[in-house]
């Protein structure tokens, strides 16, 4: 009998995971059997088990009209986790982005069942346990080559796997700082620096003129400089001793509320909001939301521009962002690959523990 490979966390503590093998059930009618070649893993996807049991995680005024915090799902509820594991209730399943492209388990295969949505393009998959608010992960693009997805690029597969999720977090975030004016501010400070979807936000606020501040660990100052991303570059501990940096808008990717706590001492007055965003320190968080922070949502902006621009001006102007950003990828994104069981579980356990080096972009195989 045919299995499928996956990786699971404990709901409760995601630094303990297992590798366990589940039957490969055969697509019902109409229905898809895939096997996911390759996938992406960065501390985004950390970011996604930290939020796992996370529930009504964001605040109301975050949301479009057509959601509440009750339809908020928790990142567990993607995948739910086969009834045939042991003790399934005390695991939950990791969403990755992989080719076949789309929102995926971490695992080796996946039966899908297209929706009444279906073109040559793209299809949406039934999930009834998800609110309508979040289709847009529910989308899997088709096509050989996927000449109708701008966002796809078959030159930098690689580095799509691993930047296009977080790309369009970055994208709707500058776009609503932008939508916002900055909040007054004149600067973004971005916390953890070094992850790809700080490095995206910071490419993205440069091509528009923006001022940007990136706070990461000192061992990392170099090469993020050698990146040019961001306007300028602070280690965490240097914030006791730095002069104030003038009126700023903190977009939080760690985390991390003592980095939080030293950010709003050293602006002081001229912290005029904060945004979070992330997981990246997730071992040192606190309730999500917790604070001033505006918990950001990015399919409420991603409505806000549909409704504002039409679905396919918004796709050819994100798309193009996009192809920017993948053509000097390859000079920041060390691209590693990794096959078999063991070495997945190997490099999982080492992203959540703070170990793999954030300049490797880190290619999967199950």
């Amino acid at each position: 009998m045919s299995v499928i490979t996956l990786i699971l966390v404990e709901r409760d503590n995601i630094a303990n995971s297992i590798l366990v093998h589940t039957p490969l059930p055969a697509p019902p009618q109409g229905g898809l059997q895939l096997r996911i070649d390759s996938f992406g893993l960065t501390t985004n996807n950390v970011t996604y088990a930290a939020l796992g049991n996370a529930y009504k995680a964001f605040p109301v005024d975050n949301l479009s009209s057509k959601l509440t915090p009750s339809h908020s799902p928790r990142y567990f509820d993607f995948f739910p986790v086969d009834a045939s594991v042991p003790d399934a209730a005390r695991y939950g399943t990791i969403p990755v982005w992989g080719l076949a492209t789309g929102f995926f388990p971490l695992a080796s295969h996946i039966v899908l069942v297209p929706g009444a949505e279906l073109t040559d393009a793209f299809f949406d998959v039934d999930r009834p346990q998800l609110p309508a608010g979040h289709m847009i992960y529910n989308k899997v693009s088709g096509g050989v080559p996927n000449l109708h997805d701008p966002f796809h690029s078959p030159t930098h597969e690689p580095h799509m796997l691993l930047l296009r999720p977080l790309f369009f977090t970055s994208y709707l975030l500058a776009d609503k700082l932008i939508d916002e004016k900055l909040y007054t501010a004149k600067t973004v400070v971005i916390t953890s620096a070094s992850s790809k979807t700080s490095l995206c936000l910071a490419f993205v606020l440069k091509r528009a003129g923006i001022p940007t501040i990136g706070l990461t660990s000192a061992s990392s100052i170099a090469w993020l400089a050698d990146t040019n991303a961001y306007t300028e570059l602070l280690p965490y501990d240097a914030l006791g001793s730095a002069p104030p940096p003038g009126d700023v808008v903190l977009v939080d990717v760690a985390g991390n509320q003592a980095v939080v706590a030293d950010v709003g001492r050293w602006a002081g007055e001229g912290l005029k909001k904060e945004l979070s965003v992330g997981m990246t320190h997730w071992e040192s968080r606190a309730k999500v939301g917790a604070g001033s922070a505006e918990v950001f949502f990015a399919p409420a902006q991603l409505n806000k521009k549909q409704a504002e621009m039409g679905v396919l001006a918004l796709g050819a102007v994100m798309g193009k962002a996009f192809a920017e950003t993948l053509g000097s990828a390859d000079e920041w994104v060390e691209v590693e690959r990794v096959e078999g069981e063991e070495g997945v579980l190997r490099v999982w356990r080492e992203l959540v523990a703070g170990k793999a080096a954030p300049r490797k972009g880190l290619v999967l195989t199950l």
